[in-house]
């Protein structure tokens, strides 16, 4: 009857019929129509489905909405966390309550690695916690997370890298063409 049926979590798993999702509870009665391109299981009474291949609302386990997600695309989660996008612009939500924990108001934002997000505004790179947090100012032409505290940056104007800490304590000095 189904192609796929997904794992439960709090009674619910998701099934794939006709290449369309929906969920059944634990004696197999359909408590949601597969009619979504996808979904995440059952967290507190809600899941996240995608109304299309980017593009969510969380229902409840009627199948009801709860709330529409206002974002033009929702990238995988990882980490507890999902890239979002709105009007041109990228942000990130949290897996269990799907709050927006950093705003959609970057131009580019890196996966999240050891806790922190590298972030673009206005032309400059920052870094965040996962919880949007600046931890290092926007001033740098590019930064990447290479180790749990220690990034690679290119300060604004220069074509060489360097390595610092977390709390701009240079590790490496600017010499090298990349780190």
């Amino acid at each position: 009857e189904y192609q796929a049926i997904g794992s439960f979590h709090e009674n619910m798993t998701w099934i794939m019929k006709d290449g369309k999702v929906g969920f059944i509870d634990k004696d197999g009665r359909v408590k949601v129509e597969p009619v979504y391109y996808g979904a995440r299981k059952f967290h507190n009474g809600q899941a996240l489905v995608y109304t299309s291949k980017n593009t969510g609302r969380i229902i409840d386990t009627q199948g009801k909405t709860i709330k529409e997600l206002p974002y033009t695309r929702i990238h995988t989660f990882k980490d507890g966390l999902a890239k979002v996008e709105k009007e041109g612009k990228v942000g990130y939500i949290r897996d269990l309550d799907y709050q927006e924990v950093i705003p959609c108001i970057y131009n580019s934002c890196s996966v999240v690695l050891y806790g922190h997000v590298a972030a673009k505004k206005n032309g400059k790179y920052g870094l965040l916690d996962n919880e949007g947090h600046e931890v290092l100012p926007f001033k740098y032409a590019h930064i990447f997370m290479v180790g749990e505290d220690r990034i690679s940056f290119q300060p604004e104007g220069s074509n060489k890298f360097g390595m610092m800490d977390l709390t701009e304590n240079i590790i490496i000095p600017v010499a090298y063409d990349f780190i």
